[in-house]
Order: structure tokens, then sequence, then C-alpha cells
């Protein structure tokens, strides 16, 4: 079957399951609407979404009904692939459809018993990943730099020192020794404002966002999300039953001066190292955010994810310390130590501390005794400050290190994320005689390197442009010059399949 018949043939069975499902032919009304929405010529993107949104609302599209591929749709709707890639990746985003490598697009289960609603499934994303030698999987640092020894002599020493009673159930908001410990910890290192008792710990930020999250729809409330963003914090937050909107992004980065015109009640940001752009949010931004906080009540949600490896050109500390009143705070040892390890902590706002609590009791009485014993020795110690400094220094050595082979290897590509953190964005110009982010990503299969993902994985990408996400920490040292020998290769390898003289 040649690829236009095979695009035509997806959209007839669309059509077909569809009207087999309703024998009233809302098929027919919603593929209407789509065309009703080109011809208007305004907002195409936007009006795409929302009409495949009510196709799902009113039944005309039922869940796991496979969706065209961007292209067909195109064609059939006489638009750009662009388009309807932007309004693909908007309703990944929000939950309303599912994709999977290799798998295409479908429509997504929001009730939770039809197929994944995750964009992704994290077990054989994870699989595919380790069938690769090398990986630059963002998201995780050189787990093979986990300080075992220190831990290992912390949790003894913990194990040893710690009563009888520090073994049964405990405070839900966790070990009284280590929210102590945090709480002196973030206020040197991060600025943070709190007393022990607003420090709740979690097993990792994905429990402290389900709790959080549950607390907003119970009050009824908005969450803004940023544009882009991890994917699975969108599906965290829609299976509490939030209702979000969300922020569009530049290099300062989020708009929060559009939060006061919105019906949000809580925003979700990364105001240190937006995820993946890298964007900080400025000064007057950080300003705007607190005042629109201040004067309507709202929570502001900080992600401070990799905040403990900061841009040194330039560094802010947590937005909680300006107005403690209004932001819950958020971090975790995943970026430090290991994700392995499951130990995150919300700092709350006074007054939400007792219904976060609440929540948190009735989806998981505690996290693990003896990591959180463990984790407040490694601090007390010195040995975990020991370890994030060296952990900084090589991480910077690494991100130089990537700066110089992408601009040999590639340079057609600019590099985004600012200096800290642990992953770059590559983007480029996406225009015929360019490679693209298949054609990357192939390269990078075939020299052994797990594909990067899309920055499309992450929301809606500038027209024109294309872009992967580069997590230059995730390889064990002893393999980094390796990896990025074959990363290298690999771009020029794409380069050259799409024409050295255009590039």
């Amino acid at each position: 079957m040649t690829s236009d018949a095979r695009h035509r043939r997806e959209l007839d069975l669309l059509t077909i399951g569809t009207e087999r499902d309703d024998p009233d032919d809302r098929a027919r009304s919603w593929s209407e609407d789509l065309r009703t929405v080109v011809r208007r010529g305004e907002g195409v993107s936007a009006g795409l979404a929302e009409a495949i949104r009510s196709a799902a609302r009113s039944g005309a599209l039922r869940a796991g009904v496979r969706m065209p591929s961007s292209r067909a749709l195109a064609e059939d709707l006489g638009v750009s692939r662009n388009t309807v890639t932007e309004a693909y990746t908007q309703l990944v985003a929000e939950g309303w459809l599912a994709t999977r490598q290799g798998s295409g697009t479908w429509l997504a289960d929001r009730a939770g018993d039809g197929p994944d609603v995750a964009p992704i499934d994290i077990g054989s994303r994870l699989e595919e990943i380790a069938s690769f030698r090398y990986s630059f999987e963002p998201g995780s640092p050189d787990v093979s730099a986990f300080p075992r020894e220190a831990w290992a002599a912390a949790a003894r020493r913990a194990l040893l020192a710690a009563p009888s009673r520090s073994l049964g159930y405990i405070d839900s908001r966790g070990d009284p020794g280590l929210r102590h410990t945090l709480a002196e910890y973030l206020g040197r290192v991060r600025g943070v404002v709190c007393h022990p008792e607003q420090v709740v710990v979690c097993s990792g930020f994905t429990q402290a966002l389900a709790v959080l999250s549950r607390v907003i729809a119970s009050r009824r409330g908005v969450l803004a999300l940023e544009e882009q963003r991890h994917w699975h914090h969108t599906v965290v937050v829609h299976t509490a039953g939030v209702r979000t909107l969300t922020l569009p992004l530049d290099e300062d980065g989020a708009d929060v001066a559009r939060l006061p015109s919105t019906s949000a009640t809580a925003v979700l940001l990364t105001p240190a190292h937006q995820y993946p752009s890298g964007a900080r949010l400025s000064t007057a931004r950080r300003r705007a955010v607190i005042e629109w906080a201040r004067t309507s009540g709202g929570l502001i949600v900080e992600d401070d994810y990799d905040g403990e490896f900061p841009d040194p050109r330039g560094r802010h500390r947590a937005l909680q310390g300006l107005e403690p009143g209004h932001v819950a705070y958020c971090g975790t040892v995943s970026k430090t130590l290991a994700p392995g390890i499951r130990l995150g902590w919300v700092v709350a706002p006074p007054v939400w501390v007792g219904e976060i609590v609440r929540t948190k009791r009735n989806l998981d009485q505690q996290a693990g005794v003896l990591t959180q014993l463990t984790l407040d020795d490694l601090i007390t110690s010195g040995e975990y400050d020991r370890h994030v400094r060296r952990s900084r220094l090589a991480y910077r050595r690494r991100r130089e290190a990537l700066a110089s082979t992408v601009r040999m290897a590639a340079p057609w590509a600019d590099i985004q994320g600012g200096i800290g953190g642990l992953h770059v964005v590559l983007t480029w110009s996406d225009r015929p005689g360019m490679p693209t982010v298949e054609a990357v990503q192939d390269s990078c299969a075939r020299l052994g390197v797990s594909p990067p993902p899309a920055l499309t994985r992450f929301g809606p990408v500038p027209a024109g442009r294309a872009g992967v996400v580069i997590g230059f920490a995730t390889p064990a040292e002893h393999e980094f010059r390796g990896a990025l020998a074959a990363l290298a290769s690999a771009l020029r390898a794409a380069a050259a399949e799409a024409g050295p003289a255009e590039v």
C-alpha cells in the first residue's frame, strides 16, 4: 500500500469506526465542524483541538478510536501539517489523545477504563531506553554516581540511633527530624522561609503534585499550567479531576500577566529553570505572579526540580521566600541523588497544611521511615552538600562538552536551556533541506543512542522550529565521552541525509 493510500485508509477507518458506533451519524457532524474551523481561517489549530474535544464529549468520537495521522488530516482539511501537529500535541498534553511511538494516536479514555490515558507508556519507554547502549534521556542524574558508601554509612547510623517508635506509624507529614533538617537546609540553600510544621514529606514530586491537585480539585479550582511541561504532570493533574488552562512561554518564562484575566485559582510553575525550555522567570514576572496570588488568594505551586544546579551567571532564590503565604514549594532528591530514593517534599502555606496532610494520609499514610532517617543523617553530616557540589561541577563540565560537540557536529542547531540544570534543548529551522526530528532520532538509534524525545512531546513548538531534548547528566561518567561521540555522529548523519548544500 502506498503512503497516500495508507493515509486515505486511516481517514476511512476513522469515519467507519465512528459511524458504526453512532447510528445518528454524529461522526459526519464532527468532521463538518473541522471544515467549518478551516473556513473561518482564524485560530485553526485551537479550533481544530476544540472540535475534537467536542466530538469526544458528545460521543461522536469514542475512546480507543485511532486518529488519522497528522499528514492525512492536514491533506483532508487543506491545512499545514504543523497546524494539525500543534492541535494533536495540545490534546495529548491535556489527556484527550494518547500516542505511542509506532502505534499512532488514538482518543484516550478519560474515565480510565479504556486505552492508557498517558501520552507515553513509561514502562515501554524505559524498556526501549535500556535496549540502547547510550541514553541522553532527560530527567535523571547520573545514577552511577550515587554516593553508595555515604548513604550506607548514614543508613547504618540512622537505624542504630532510631528509637523503636520511629519504625511505627508516624505523622503523615514525615519524620520530625527530617522536617526540621529540611526547613533549615532549604532556608540556607534556596531561601525558603518556613517552620518544620509546614514541611510535608512525600514519595517524590509526583505524589506531591497528586496531593496538591486533589486539594485544588476539592476546592473546585482551576490550575494554570505552563504551555510546555513534563507530559506526566498533565496526566497526574487531570487524573485528580482538576480543570486546567495553559500559559504561553517566552524567554522570560511563563506569561503570568495573563492570570488575572483567566479563571485560574492556582498556577504550576518551574520558575528557576522552566522545563524543558530552560527559561528563568524574570524578576518582573516574579513580582506579577506574587501580586496575582496576593490579590486573588491564588496558590502558586513552585516546582524547584533542579534548584541545586543553578545557572552560575545569576541565581534566583526560591519564589516561596518572597511570599510564603501563597506558595507551595516542592523539591525532591530525584535529581540530586536518584529517582529510586522516592523522597520529595512540599513546603505548604500555613492555611493549606491541614488539608494537604489529610489528603496525603488518605493516599499514603507516610513515606518510608528508614529512607527519611537516612536522608536526615546524610544532610546533617554534610555528605549531601558535598555530593551536590561534586555533581554540580561534573554536570557543568558535561554541559560545556556537549555544547562544544554540538557546535562542531551540528552548527545548524541552537542550544537552549541555560548553563545550569541537567538538560538542554537543541532546536533548528524546520524547513526543506534541514534534518527532521525523526531523522535525528533514527540516526541516534542506528548508532546505539536512545532516540532523544522530540520537543513536541512537552507541548507546542514555535512555528518553523524543530527540536529535541538532551539530558546530559544521564550517561554514566565512564560512558559519557563515548555517548557524546555517538551523538555527534548521529547529528552529522542526519544533516548529511538532509543535504549538506541546504544545511
